[in-house]
């Protein structure tokens, strides 16, 4: 493999890519919307740890994006280093696709979904679980088989053959102080990197989220270190689940006023009266859904760097899950996973500050439980030494900040689809949608039907079975297998619009993929 062909589609989301290697071939062809920066020798989306002009974004800690480079030998494709994120490949005969997109790559490949699996967004959310024990493959129609690729790099050689590739990981930290000079080191070259000159497109714009907790509060605090004076805060949060709260009132406005920001209010229900079934966006990543409320920020990301303080309760919280577990990225709840297609169609940089470091927690919370950190413990399960020290030095009074746990997630895989959670409209399609799947495969909706009231026994006895287990269990996974779960069916079929402008979407209408490509869209040799 010695080149890269370019095709740029303006009609494709601007961050989304995919690319087609065929075996033994001397060019790779690679798709890509208006705002992916393309090289000789490269394509990127995203910022990383590390000076643009050098493309070392598969050898740095830290990578918020996707690409691909040519080594000798092969091609080395780099997904996002934390797991909210991930590759998708497929392999055809003689020919390997990659995309940073599971949609895209089925357009790509005139690829379609088993209507008769429902089991996708079960398996999907399994990053739950951790990159390794992940499930880490899809099984589509007529056999075709999509490969997931978490956190690690991977080089496909001229045979097709993957090869994963681990990142480095972040160094040491022995206090407080080393810990925080890292953040703001690493969210500086972040910064460079994402407004270098050599850059078609820049990132200069940082906006912050900002809430009453005590997460996004010392991500913008952090934020302000590189310039950032915009921040966006929803009124409300969601009423809990599973218990009772003080006060839904989850404003960071009076927060935003001390550390002088500007800030935005929208409300976590703005989406709800949103066209074009947004929720669309969000569900298709068959990572639950709960980031639709941030649908209503829409342009207002546009060429940003997004900050937020997501799984900064697992990271910095004194009585998180256990760190041994963090070391491959577990999480129990999926908030901030399902904002891979959002992002690539409205083209920002998400920096989840917290992720950052998450590898490291074990050191982390031993600075936190330090004594240097006593000052700032208050005690309780709601206690975040790390995040309180930066919020208070900052000069936020400790009363007006971190009361009570709040979120203003949806979490779709609690609920089933009503107009609690989903537009009028969309509800509406859903139902004409299972309506019509369930007409086509009468049989296999039976079938479907009879495993989802076995899942729902069986979860109910996994989940007293791990808790007297293990004090790490995800209901999440498990739930959205029970809870309508052609959810990620409906949304897959809608979002498909988006990618059906592609070249190799055209040229597998006609059979002729390499004349169709170099006809319909603009081509740049690397």
């Amino acid at each position: 493999m010695h080149q890269f062909y370019f095709h740029e589609n303006p009609s494709l989301p601007p961050l989304a890519w995919c690319a087609k290697i065929v075996h033994a071939a001397a060019v790779v062809t690679v798709e890509h919307g208006a705002w992916v920066e393309t090289g000789r020798g490269y394509f990127v989306e995203g910022a990383w740890k590390g000076d643009f002009g050098e493309i070392c974004f598969n050898k740095t800690e830290v990578m918020l994006g996707s690409g691909g480079a040519l080594l000798d030998g092969g091609v080395v494709f780099t997904p996002t280093t934390h797991t909210m994120e991930r590759l998708y490949t497929l392999k055809l005969p003689d020919t390997l696709f990659v995309s940073n997109s599971l949609v895209y790559l089925l357009q790509a490949t005139g690829s379609k979904l088993n209507m008769r699996n429902w089991a996708y967004e079960s398996e999907l959310m399994t990053f739950l679980r951790g990159y390794k024990r992940a499930v880490k493959q899809l099984r589509l129609m007529n056999g075709r088989i999509v490969k997931l690729h978490y956190h690690n790099s991977f080089i496909v050689d001229g045979k097709l053959a993957i090869k994963p590739i681990s990142p480095p990981e972040p160094p040491g930290f022995e206090s407080y102080q080393t810990y925080i000079d890292y953040l703001l080191e690493t969210l500086a070259q972040l910064h460079r990197n994402a407004n270098a000159s050599n850059r078609r497109i820049k990132f200069a714009d940082p906006i912050t989220t900002i809430s009453s907790g005590y997460d996004s509060p010392a991500c913008a605090v952090l934020a302000k270190h590189i310039g950032c004076r915009q921040a966006v805060t929803f009124a409300e949060a969601r009423t809990d689940f599973a218990r009772s709260m003080a006060s839904i009132d989850d404003s960071g406005e009076q927060i935003a006023s001390y550390l002088d920001l500007e800030v935005e209010i929208f409300s976590r229900h703005d989406y709800l009266k949103q066209e074009n079934y947004p929720e669309a966006l969000f569900l298709a990543t068959g990572n639950g859904g709960d980031d639709v409320v941030m649908n209503v920020l829409g342009s207002r990301l546009q060429r940003s760097l997004f900050f937020t303080g997501m799984l900064g309760d697992t990271l910095w919280n004194l009585h998180g899950q256990h760190p041994a577990l963090s070391k491959e990225f577990r999480f129990r709840f999926p908030a901030g996973g399902s904002l891979q297609e959002f992002r690539l169609n409205r083209g920002f940089v998400h920096i989840p500050i917290p992720l950052l470091t998450f590898t490291c927690h074990a050191e982390i919370q031993k600075i936190s439980a330090s004594d240097e950190m006593r000052p700032w413990r208050i005690g309780g399960e709601y206690d975040r030494p790390i995040p309180r020290r930066l919020v208070e030095e900052y000069g936020v009074p400790r009363w007006a900040f971190a009361k009570e746990k709040r979120a203003i997630t949806q979490p779709f895989w609690l609920q089933k689809v009503s107009a609690n959670c989903m537009g009028a409209a969309s509800v509406q399609d859903y139902h004409d949608f299972v309506k019509e799947v369930s007409k086509n495969y009468l049989l296999g909706t039976l079938q479907m039907q009879a495993v989802a009231y076995l899942r729902r026994l069986l979860y109910k006895y996994r989940k007293r079975l791990e808790q007297r287990r293990n004090s790490f269990f995800s209901p999440s996974y498990w739930s959205a297998a029970i809870n309508d779960p052609l959810r990620f069916h409906w949304a897959v079929g809608k979002l498909s619009t988006t990618y059906r402008s592609s070249c190799f979407s055209q040229a597998n209408k006609t059979g002729h993929q390499e004349q169709v490509a170099t006809k319909l869209c603009r081509t740049v040799d690397s």
